[in-house]
């Protein structure tokens, strides 16, 4: 079949590593893969480095609006006789989407990974009424949103769970080393993650001053960088907690990143897919994060982590606490959680699912 993703996203993601080990993996599978990407995107590179077919293009949120743009789609998809188009921004979906459908694309899948609800609007239902054949989300709680404003915006029945996998062979084979020094009797905190709004990392900060407050000899280390990094490293300062966090910026190797902590913790507000809790949990982490949106589909409470109520910080680093003191805890609950990676979200089974949906398309 031949399959074109289309994602415009310039930055890099974890959709945009969906789209690159879905688009590689039925690649080898016989399918004849083509990628519609950002020019000179991550995404761009990483497709073209694994052999993928890459045209560059620019979408934009009116770019359904712009006959050349949709003009070019069009000729885009009917010259290489696409038959399945798998679609990534929202913006994506109105701009490719409508081309799709104008140039006879047989299957038109929108791939949903934002757990936020999409609003009620006269546009929105003519999109999905229109240009939608097939929706697949990262989580039951992404497919409960999309419907949560209109439960007659789309078929629940052509909405497909396929969870974002954890290649486990892959990064059991990475080597890793010691990141930090470790003082003596010292719990190592850490969250990877962007500095934006959506992971809650103002929170976080508050925690960490309960957990100094309450006398926990700690370390908390941020992996990540984003439009947030200078208010969060001012809100340290007004705390004093510089003594007790260390902002790392981007942290390629997150692998040694998190074999060098001793508990993951998310504060995140939503997640579509908390991949840096399962990739956590691939690494036999504990994890405490709030009870949101997607996490209690990864994190099973008082089994491989703990859920707490949103947003109670006091609660938070009360856990966070009963685990800095329980050695043998935060091991019983690492293994429980690599086991249900294993069994849950290894890679090859979300492998099966969408080479599965796509045969039967």
């Amino acid at each position: 079949m031949r399959i074109c993703f289309v994602n415009t996203n310039k930055d890099w993601g974890g959709a945009e590593k969906w789209h690159l080990e879905m688009a590689v993996h039925l690649s080898s599978k016989g399918h004849d893969v083509l990628a519609l990407v950002y020019p000179a995107s991550p995404l761009f590179q990483k497709l073209k480095k694994n052999g993928i077919s890459c045209i560059p293009v620019k979408s934009g949120n009116l770019g359904f609006l712009n006959p050349f743009r949709i003009a070019t789609y069009k000729r885009i998809f009917k010259e290489s006789y696409t038959e399945t188009v798998i679609l990534n921004l929202p913006s994506d979906l109105k701009t490719a989407g409508k081309a799709a459908r104008k140039a006879g694309v047989k299957h038109i899948i929108y791939r949903r990974g934002s757990a936020i609800p999409i609003r009620n609007t006269w546009l929105n239902r003519y999109i999905f009424s229109h240009y939608v054949d097939f929706i697949i989300t990262n989580s039951k709680e992404t497919g409960r949103t999309i419907l949560k404003n209109n439960p007659a915006l789309f078929d629940p029945e052509k909405i497909k769970v396929i969870y974002n996998g954890i290649d486990l062979t892959s990064l059991d084979n990475r080597i890793t080393k010691e990141l930090f020094q470790k003082q003596q009797e010292q719990i190592l905190l850490g969250n990877l993650s962007r500095l934006s709004h959506q992971k809650g990392l103002g929170y976080l900060i508050q925690i960490a001053g309960l957990l100094r407050d309450k006398g926990l000899n700690f370390h908390l280390y941020l992996a990540g960088d984003g439009e947030l990094k200078n208010e969060l490293q001012e809100q340290v300062r007004r705390m004093n907690l510089a003594d007790h966090i260390t902002f790392l910026g981007f942290v390629e190797d997150t692998k040694s990143f998190l074999n060098s902590i001793d508990i993951l913790l998310v504060t995140s507000i939503w997640e579509g897919f908390g991949y840096s809790i399962a990739e956590g949990m691939a690494c036999s982490k504990p994890v405490v994060a709030f009870d949101i949106s997607s996490n209690p589909e990864l994190i099973t409470d008082n089994e491989t982590g703990y859920l707490i109520e949103p947003f109670d910080i006091k609660a938070f680093a009360e856990k966070t606490i009963k685990l800095a003191n329980d050695k043998i805890l935060r091991h019983t609950f690492g293994k429980a959680a690599r086991i249900k990676v294993e069994e849950q979200f290894e890679i090859s089974q979300a492998f099966r699912s969408l080479e599965k949906f796509v045969s039967e398309l």
